[in-house]
């Protein structure tokens, strides 16, 4: 079989760049990639608490172009969040200081003395505001005495790495005569840090768990032993899970803080924490099941498994057709005896054995005689 994989020759970096705009927001660009999991909101919020502005002043660039966005190792093993922030941490601090050290010129305070708090240039001993971050920047473009485009960039090399934990709780339906699975409820719980969108973070759990019911309930990609070519590449052979089977999904949290992230947060990993939902059926139809070689030991779980004993596969076939040769056994020795009782006519003028009564015209209306059975092969 073809194995792919990714294997990185080096430790992660992440790279980070922001610009103040001209109205007091922020561009935001990094290497790491939206794929649809929810990171640029993410990048947002991080980005607004590093500055100190609101998050819809963060404008994240989500289209990504090699020639003019920082470098970045990719998106994959749901590590984004945890590689991004710290350059995002990073990034933003820098250009903190920037700004406040442009502040210094502007309001005659001691650097130490100031802050960004929502958008504003604040004192930290009474709380004033000085200025908003508009302002700021506006003046920074087009001062008449020292004109500033304020910028930061940076790149953080990631040398320490964070495991996320959870679990799942499934309650299942066991049909054994049918070896047949019902989920009926389904629960999720995670360690993964310091949650930064919850929303996000169960929206993505609970397609983790779409994801494992698919795998461990229907989905199941037949090739042809022959050829090596798929026999159901389409989603109308295909089975994927709808909403109708779906029970009831709960996805829970234990935010513990991870101390090697400057935000607290781990990897959030749907596919890997969505994936147990396939042992708990398994396993809960195993104990149950008397027969252990009918036990169900690869998912998909909907069909029956191919029983390992000769012996109860053939006595399941020769049962039915014994029972059927029995029954119709009587009508068969009646018929044929009839047949036999006609037999001597068929030697008379008037036997009624004209070529059209058996063409496909249907115009024929004598019924078949038992030469004519004969001479067809009806028995």
């Amino acid at each position: 079989p073809l194995v792919t994989g990714v294997q990185t020759c080096a430790l992660p970096i992440c790279s980070c760049r922001m610009v103040l705009n001209q109205d007091g927001s922020i561009q935001l660009q990094t290497g790491e990639t939206e794929i649809g999991q929810g990171c640029d909101t993410a990048f947002a919020q991080m980005a607004a608490d590093a500055v100190g502005i609101p998050v819809s002043d963060v404008h994240v660039v989500t289209a990504q172009d090699t020639d003019v966005t920082p470098f970045g190792t990719g998106a994959y093993a749901s590590r984004q969040t945890y590689v991004g922030g710290f350059a995002i941490a990073q990034t933003g601090a820098l250009l903190k200081e920037r700004i406040l050290k442009y502040a210094c010129e502007l309001t005659r305070q001691m650097p130490a003395l100031l802050d960004i708090v929502d958008g504003r240039i604040i004192r930290r001993t009474d709380g004033r505001v000085l200025m908003t971050l508009g302002e700021l920047a506006t003046e920074a473009l087009y001062s008449l005495s020292h004109s500033e485009h304020l910028t930061a960039e940076s790149t953080y090399q990631i040398k320490n790495n964070a495991y996320s934990f959870g679990c799942s709780f499934a309650e299942v339906e066991v049909d054994i005569p049918l070896c047949k699975v019902k989920l009926l409820k389904l629960i999720n719980v995670h360690d993964c840090g310091k949650l930064i969108n919850p929303q996000l973070a169960e929206a993505q759990v609970h397609g983790g768990m779409s994801m494992a019911i698919g795998y461990g309930m229907s989905e199941e990609l037949k090739f042809d032993p022959k050829t090596g070519r798929p026999l159901n590449n389409n989603l109308l052979d295909y089975k994927l899970s709808t909403m109708m089977d779906h029970p009831h999904l709960e996805a829970q949290f234990v935010e513990n803080a991870e101390p090697t992230n400057p935000y607290g947060t781990k990897t959030t990993r749907p596919r890997g924490r969505g994936l147990p939902p396939q042992g708990p059926a398994p396993a809960r139809a195993q104990p149950d099941n008397p027969a252990p070689h009918c036990r169900a030991r690869t998912p998909p779980l909907h069909r029956a498994p191919a029983p390992s004993s000769p012996p109860r596969r053939s006595s399941s076939i020769v049962f039915p057709v014994a029972w059927l040769f029995a029954s119709f056994w009587p009508q068969y020795n009646a018929l044929r005896a009839k047949n036999e009782a006609k037999r001597p006519a068929l030697h008379t003028k008037t036997s009624r054995f004209e070529p059209g009564c058996f063409s496909n015209s249907g115009h024929g209306s004598s019924p078949p005689t038992s030469r004519r059975l004969r001479t067809q092969g009806w028995w």
